[in-house]
Order: structure tokens, then C-alpha cells, then sequence
């Protein structure tokens, strides 16, 4: 910042850089964000479809948290943290629980 550099958050490059052209499927809510979008992104590999995703925790049918993968679809678990979701452009949204 110090250097006249332009400052851009991770959801923000994530927008820009990486899902501009993609069907983004945000999970977001209170409880069962990672358990919904590890679900999501499972449902759509065993379609065939090779998703890419990007979650809180490591996915037990993938062996990790996060890739680019092969699809137009990208499930992401979209966090409240700092406003993060905010940036974000969803082509589906799905709440786990709302009150």
C-alpha cells in the first residue's frame, strides 16, 4: 500500500482473475456451509462434470480444500468474514439456514 499498489482482497482476485466466466454455486449461512458445498461439489463430480471449488476444509472425496477444475461450475463456501461474500458475483446461492 505503501508503494502506490492497487490492494485487491482474495474474493475480489477470485472474481476478477478466476471466476469471471463461471457458474459460481456460493453456499452460504450459519451451520453446514462446508458439509453443503463438499456435498455440491461431490454431486457434480459424480455427474461428471468436474467442478472446481474452493472451501473451508478439506473435501474427504477429494483429498483437498480447493482446485481450478474442468467445468464452467465452481462451488465456493461463501464466508461472512470481513464481508468477503460481498465481491462475489453468484450464478445460484443456497442458505443453510436463515432465521
Amino acid at each position: 500500500m505503501n508503494h502506490n499498489l492497487r490492494y485487491t482482497s482474495g474474493p475480489q482476485w477470485l472474481q476478477e482473475f478466476l471466476l469471471h466466466d463461471r457458474w459460481v454455486l456460493a453456499v452460504a449461512g450459519t451451520h453446514g456451509k462446508t458439509t453443503t458445498a463438499s456435498m455440491l461439489a461431490w454431486i457434480l463430480e459424480d455427474c461428471g462434470y468436474q467442478p472446481g471449488f474452493l472451501v473451508g476444509g478439506v473435501l474427504g472425496n477429494f483429498g483437498v480444500s480447493a482446485r481450478l477444475g474442468e467445468s464452467m461450475f465452481f462451488v465456493v463456501e461463501a464466508d461472512e468474514y470481513d464481508s468477503a461474500f460481498l465481491t462475489s458475483v453468484q450464478s445460484l446461492s443456497i442458505t443453510t439456514r436463515a432465521l
